[in-house]
């Protein structure tokens, strides 16, 4: 994917180059540590990559909003920055939204398309006959379990870095 100069050349593409300087490779380079796990920025990269590639199969063009209703993580980490690679927009929602809240923040972002995980999935469901602009419903973790999500997981894994 060819990425739109923004954020994601400044934290990615700028950094591995200046670990490549140093001498240090990007698969061995920590970008995000979580307890259990670490992403190198190899891996992020290509993360990033699936994630804004999987977007724009959906049809997504640059300027359109894309709902992040997220748990922090690295899978946040990387559809922000997938997301904003693509030329969309990211729009980080609280995950403790209530449901009028959650309701008025997706009304008033204009986002066509939101990812989830797996256990938030059903607010973004009840929802989602009232927002007429949110076309697509994306869920990471425990697929399309809802009439209308789609296993973005797959999404991603199917697409190319």
């Amino acid at each position: 994917m060819r990425a739109v100069n923004n954020l994601t050349w400044a934290v990615l593409d700028r950094t591995i180059e200046k670990l490549a300087r140093s001498g240090v490779s990007a698969t061995d380079a920590p970008a995000l540590r979580e307890p259990k796990r670490a992403w190198s920025y190899a891996r992020l990269l290509s993360e990033v990559g699936r994630v804004g590639n999987a977007l724009r199969t959906l049809g997504l063009l640059p300027g359109d909003r894309v709902a992040l209703l997220m748990h922090d993580g690295v899978e946040l980490a990387a559809c922000l920055l997938g997301a904003a690679r693509a030329g969309l927009c990211p729009v980080p929602l609280a995950s403790t939204l209530r449901p009028r809240e959650l309701e008025q923040a997706l009304r008033l972002s204009g986002a066509v398309a939101a990812i989830t995980h797996g256990d938030l999935a059903e607010a973004l469901t009840l929802l989602a006959s009232k927002l007429s602009r949110l076309r697509h419903l994306l869920c990471l973790g425990g697929g399309p379990s809802q009439r209308g999500q789609h296993d973005f997981g797959a999404l991603c894994a199917d697409a190319d870095p």
